[in-house]
């Protein structure tokens, strides 16, 4: 996907595809556009494709997470990202717990991708950097015509887009282990890790030792 260097008629042109990521990449044209030809609107439509990928994004996390979602699920996260960073954070997806244990099974494999572990906490503080500039910034004449208000607000945003942009680069994406997918063995870590019963270093040292009957489990 190209990012940098195009007009705003090609960023509206540029090839759609289903990911966080395109919206992203979009973001990043709008403000490339923004630096180069001094457009100030254009800081608004990064900010608007930069929130809106997040929010994405914390859907396609749910998706990942989730054992199955329903439709009333779905419908609640219409609008309102607020209610996805609950379903997230709740017992039955948790998220974050879930994240961090792939992570651990994935560090075992020396043949593994290189994933993405997103923070929620993070991805709401870049959100609400975004929302900053889609509200009532002030009268033009301190923000269009101000070039210090331009200088600011792009500055300010190039440093959130761009720390997202470098891991959706960077690596293969969201790995995510379910726990119906999990062998029994694995299974039982994951449910102590998840409780608190035992840390990431005794999470790590248990599924070494636990890898040959997690082999012969998925044989069987």
């Amino acid at each position: 996907m190209k990012t940098l260097g195009l007009s705003a008629s090609q960023i509206v042109a540029n090839p759609f595809f289903h990911s966080s990521s395109w919206h992203f990449g979009q973001a990043r044209a709008w403000l490339d556009l923004a630096k180069r030809e001094d457009v100030a609107g254009a800081i608004h439509y990064a900010a608007l494709d930069f929130r809106y990928g997040i929010e994405y994004l914390l859907f396609e996390l749910l998706v990942l997470s989730c054992e199955s979602l329903s439709e009333s699920q779905y419908r609640k996260c219409l609008g309102d990202p607020h209610a996805m960073k609950r379903m997230l954070k709740s017992e039955t997806v948790a998220y974050e717990r879930l994240s961090e244990f792939t992570g651990i099974i994935l560090q075992l494999d020396r043949n593994a991708p290189t994933t993405t572990n997103w923070n929620l906490g993070v991805l709401f503080r870049l959100w609400g950097i975004a929302s900053e500039r889609l509200h009532f910034c002030g009268t033009h004449a301190e923000t269009y015509q101000e070039q210090d208000w331009k200088t600011a607000a792009i500055a300010k945003l190039d440093v959130a887009i761009g720390s997202v942009w470098h891991e959706v680069t960077s690596t293969t994406g969201v790995g995510i282990m379910r726990p119906s997918g999990m062998t029994p063995a694995v299974r039982d870590i994951w449910s102590d890790y998840y409780e608190g019963r035992i840390d990431r270093q005794q999470a790590a040292a248990r599924l070494e030792l636990a890898r040959p009957v997690s082999a012969q489990q998925k044989r069987h």
